[in-house]
């Protein structure tokens, strides 16, 4: 759906903004983040935004999440 791609397309670009700095976000301080930009249409549950998570991401414990490491390079093989 349109805003499952949204929310992918947010989620590549804070986890890669996050992973340059070496810092590895909170799923609450991921939601905060992401829900303001979607305040255009209407606001995805948790279970949406965690879907496309663990689509593209990986749980390293302590409640934190990374980028997946495998083909991070290539935005096509997220998509």
């Amino acid at each position: 759906s349109d805003l499952k791609l949204r929310i992918r397309y947010y989620l590549l670009s804070f986890l890669r903004r996050m992973d340059k700095e070496n810092k590895n976000p909170t799923f609450d301080e991921i939601v905060l983040y992401i829900l303001p930009l979607l305040k255009n249409g209407s606001t995805p549950e948790h279970q949406t935004i965690s879907g496309v998570l663990n689509d593209i991401g990986e749980h390293i414990g302590n409640g934190r999440w990374r980028l997946k490491t495998t083909g991070q390079g290539k935005l096509s093989e997220l998509w």
